[in-house]
């Protein structure tokens, strides 16, 4: 048999729904939605906060280390985080030099005209450069 909810447990569900899973109040207080499963602002912290050190320590386990203070456990962190974000900017194909030259030179020479036609005529100039050299 369904469980018939009280008007003020549904008014309590659709708050906490429209409030993003923070209980009646607001911005943490009351708690959350136990129905959606959703954390208060307090819980959701705490989850994070056991999150960071779990990725932490499993850090310094495969750096050989078990003491992890809070100071290590930043660096630790920031050093992760540094590895991921730095990528190789990839190399600049010599076409694509030469019509910027061309186009920089074309800017000079005719600021008024529009960038597309410069861009093709940039284009042309290359192509002809291209198979007068050979390449």
């Amino acid at each position: 048999m369904p469980r018939h909810f009280s008007e003020s447990e549904v008014l309590d569900l659709i708050i906490g729904i429209i409030l993003g899973g923070r209980g009646p109040g607001g911005a943490g207080a009351g708690g959350g939605n136990p129905f959606l499963d959703i954390p208060t602002l307090g819980g959701a912290i705490d989850q994070d906060r056991a999150r960071l050190q779990e990725a932490a320590r499993q850090i310094h386990q495969a750096q050989g280390s078990s003491d992890y203070a809070r100071g290590d456990l930043i660096r630790a962190l920031q050093g992760e985080m540094e590895k991921t974000q730095k990528k190789k900017k990839p190399k600049v194909g010599r076409y694509q030099r030469e019509v910027g030259k061309a186009l920089k030179q074309l800017k000079k020479k005719h600021p008024r005209t529009a960038q597309a036609g410069l861009m093709k005529k940039a284009h042309r100039l290359v192509k002809a450069k291209r198979k007068r050299e050979g390449w």
